[in-house]
């Protein structure tokens, strides 16, 4: 007789909570955490103090007012402002449920924001986020520390979204009215909208604000049919099912699918926002590192 399984329903959830953590903590002793401190550095100087002037300093910092008083010339001194918010904005809607290499667009996503998180916390930044599907879905406002975190991936994992669809355009608008200027916000997608989401000019909008990055997660065998026959295909986001001639099915998705993949980085640009592509059959770590040390050398 099969013994009941009286695990308290929360153990899963914590079990991949725990997972994310160890699997953060074990990338970021291995150089990330620093190419996340470099790529992103703050909101600017904050004045720290007042000096004599020195030959070879800045003359765009002397202080005349303090240098008329003196007689002679004195220079500002700064620091760098290195405490800042880092947010994520995350896909729930019923494309990301989907997945084929053991897990679903959606765990790979919530894997790739706890790294995110792990590593503003270690650089002492505050880290929030909010998940949305065609509604704004939860909201976690900003806060420090490593608890705040791995409350944040807690609430995204046993999170049952409400709604099916993608409005991209509203969870960008509200993003813009809820967080104050120069915040680094990571928008975590597979950016299968619905049709009618007008984003580009949200997002371009939501980049002059802020530090904006766009991080698209794919299966990239989202559009991989088996061969032959008829076959019953569900629309995750509509919730609606038909069936279909497998041939004519597979070409008409890959052809979709290549087509979406093929203009988000034209996109993306125009949008003026970094970004990077994930396919969830790969490691996200090595992209993620050459997207944040690109930008360390821009600067």
């Amino acid at each position: 007789m099969p013994v009941p399984d009286r695990r308290d329903p929360w153990d899963a959830i914590r079990d991949q909570v725990s997972a994310i953590e160890v699997r953060a903590r074990t990338q970021l002793r291995e150089q990330f955490a620093g190419d996340f401190r470099s790529a992103f550095r703050g909101r600017g100087l904050e004045f720290s103090d007042i000096r004599a002037y020195l030959p070879g300093d800045d003359v765009r910092f002397i202080d005349w007012n303090v240098t008329a008083r003196r007689g002679e010339p004195f220079v500002k001194q700064f620091v760098e402002e290195r405490e800042q918010t880092v947010f994520l904005l995350l896909d729930v809607s019923g494309s990301e449920s989907f997945g084929t290499v053991g897990r679903s667009v959606r765990d790979y996503a919530t894997e790739v924001a706890g790294l995110l998180g792990f590593a503003a916390a270690l650089s002492n930044d505050r880290v929030g986020g909010a998940a949305f599907s065609d509604d704004l879905e939860y909201t976690l406002p900003a806060r420090k520390g490593t608890r705040h975190v791995l409350r944040l991936l807690h609430d995204l994992l046993s999170l049952e979204p409400r709604g099916r669809g993608t409005n991209l355009q509203g969870a960008l608008e509200y993003t813009s009215r809820l967080l104050r200027r120069g915040s680094v916000i990571f928008l975590i997608s597979d950016f299968a909208n619905s049709p009618g989401d007008d984003w580009d000019a949200a997002l371009r909008r939501l980049g002059f604000q802020h530090d904006v990055v766009a991080l698209v997660v794919h299966d990239p065998h989202e559009a991989d049919l088996p061969a032959g026959g008829l076959i019953s295909l569900r629309d995750s986001e509509a919730d609606v099912s038909v069936v279909v001639e497998t041939a004519t099915a597979a070409q008409r998705l890959r052809s979709q699918s290549e087509a979406r993949l093929a203009d988000l980085p034209r996109r993306l640009r125009a949008a003026r926002v970094d970004y990077a592509i994930l396919p969830t059959d790969e490691p996200y770590l090595r992209t993620l590192t050459a997207l944040f040390r690109r930008r360390t050398r821009r600067q």
